[in-house]
């Protein structure tokens, strides 16, 4: 990936880009639109450090979706931050803090680095995410 340094203090596209990514997630949670949220996330994901599963993959990402938003698990989801680490015409990677409520009232952070990549197809969808360690998060001003 060819990275850019980035002066955070200028607007970025790479920012709309994200925001409108998050938004995207987030609508389809509203809806528990399973296929609309899994059009936002690549074939070839994975997620890394989850903890107590380790890696997940596109297969595992859409089992855990099917059965929350079928089950109506989870009522909203916030993002806070959107921390620009590198970007290129096609790969955005930034950190923030996923805020998971669930349906019993139990609320989950996770925090995060994503990268975004444009796919052929023109969309931007996830290809990775990290679980961040507690230096790290606090590194970026997560906690």
């Amino acid at each position: 990936m060819t990275t850019i340094h980035v002066n955070h203090a200028q607007p970025s596209a790479a920012k709309d880009i994200i925001h409108e990514w998050m938004n995207n997630i987030a609508g389809t949670l509203i809806n528990y639109d399973v296929a609309g949220h899994m059009a936002l996330i690549s074939k070839d994901v994975k997620v890394l450090g989850v903890p107590r599963l380790g890696t997940l993959d596109y297969k595992d990402w859409a089992a855990q979706v099917a059965h929350e938003f079928e089950q109506k698990l989870v009522q909203t989801i916030e993002y806070r931050g959107d921390h620009l680490r590198a970007e290129s015409s096609i790969n955005i990677m930034f950190v923030t803090r996923e805020t998971l409520t669930a349906s019993d009232g139990m609320v989950v952070d996770n925090n995060l680095e994503v990268v975004l990549k444009k796919e052929d197809d023109g969309v931007w969808r996830v290809v990775q995410e990290r679980f961040l360690d507690e230096g790290e998060a606090r590194h970026f001003g997560l906690i």
